[in-house]
């Protein structure tokens, strides 16, 4: 058994995968803010989870900076320097323990599913915040593995401001009062689209993927904005810069879930 934890800026999700990578069950709770309620509610979780099965290991997804395995800076959730491991190997000292950013997790699941080969593959999570992970070869891409791509400083509005505080699920409900299952009219996708196509604008160029694949709530609804997601990048990119192809997650909101299997099964194999 391998368990997946999905941190979320709103929610966690915790899932058990057995051998054959599927899910055998899943469980979520509103994310604590208090990192002692949230090592107690995970474990606990963990535990009637498993039915005193072995774990052969365990994945934390959190949203947010990873350094050295420590949470260093999870901006949705006011976390600095959370040694998640260390804290969770107190109720699972035989059981290896994994972390990784969320965005990254559910950009190689995806690129594994979609079976996208050697392509350079932006994921982008549209959830609580904005996230991004880049992958290549069905790995982790090391130079941007840090990355934090809804953090990039964008005008907008005419006003400095974070990709995420403008263009994630929060700040699209705190605008429209509406959460994306509800927006049906093309005027409000539209805008939708033109917010996400901002932060775009700028890691096109510089990365050159060539596929985007849109994952977390709002990722759901990739056909909702895609059609004017691309009519956007194709007027605005410069006409030198490949425009990437764009495709919905095969798990919008669970793909972090399945990356955190396939991040386990990774790292077991490697040792």
């Amino acid at each position: 058994m391998i368990i997946a934890v999905d941190t979320g800026g709103t929610k966690t999700a915790i899932a058990s995968f057995n051998n054959s990578g599927e899910i055998t069950s899943c469980t979520k709770f509103p994310t604590p803010k208090s990192t002692q309620e949230y090592i107690k509610s995970v474990s606990t979780s963990i535990k009637n989870m498993s039915h005193n099965v072995d774990i052969s290991a365990i994945t934390i997804a959190i949203p947010g900076i990873i350094k050295n395995d420590i949470a260093a800076w999870c901006k949705n959730l006011g976390w600095k320097n959370f040694d998640v491991i260390n804290r969770l190997r107190k109720y699972f000292p035989h059981t290896p323990i994994f972390i990784e950013n969320d965005a990254n997790l559910g950009g190689l699941s995806e690129a594994i599913l979609q079976r996208v080969g050697d392509k350079k593959v932006l994921y982008v999570t549209v959830s609580t915040g904005v996230g991004t992970g880049f992958i290549q070869n069905n790995q982790i891409v090391p130079f941007l593995q840090l990355s934090e791509g809804g953090q990039m400083i964008l005008e907008h509005n005419g006003i400095m401001q974070s990709w995420s505080s403008f263009a994630s699920g929060r700040a699209i409900y705190d605008k429209y009062k509406k959460f994306g299952c509800d927006i049906s009219d093309e005027k409000t996708w539209l805008e939708i689209s033109s917010a996400i196509a901002s932060g775009l604008y700028v890691i096109i160029p510089l990365v050159q993927p060539d596929v985007i694949i849109f994952g977390g709530s709002i990722g759901t609804y990739t056909q909702k904005f895609k059609k004017n997601l691309t009519i956007l990048l194709s007027k605005n990119l410069p006409e030198y810069i490949v425009r990437p192809k764009i495709l919905k997650a095969a798990h919008p909101e669970q793909a972090v879930l399945f990356g955190g299997y396939e991040y386990a099964i990774s790292k077991i194999s490697n040792k």
